[in-house]
């Protein structure tokens, strides 16, 4: 419940910059597609501190996407 909360704030708060809300994939899963931007490392932290004294691991990528783009949730990205 505490991932899906903070999923829907991220969402509010970087809608701007946000090409496929953060979703929830698969269990404490989660993945969103980013234009370029300069908050990125923030967004980062804020989920980091949220879960604390947990780690998170965050895989980024960069470039062009060949998959469909779902702009509802960001599965399959």
């Amino acid at each position: 419940q505490k991932l899906l909360q903070l999923m829907k704030e991220l969402n509010q708060q970087y809608q701007k910059y946000l090409v496929s809300p953060f979703t929830v994939t698969a269990g404490d899963e989660f993945q969103a597609l980013f234009l370029p931007n300069s908050d990125m490392f923030q967004i980062m932290d804020q989920l980091s501190m949220a879960f604390a004294p947990y780690e998170i691991r965050f895989g980024i990528g960069a470039g062009d996407m060949i998959t469909e783009i779902n702009k509802e949730q960001s599965i399959g990205s």
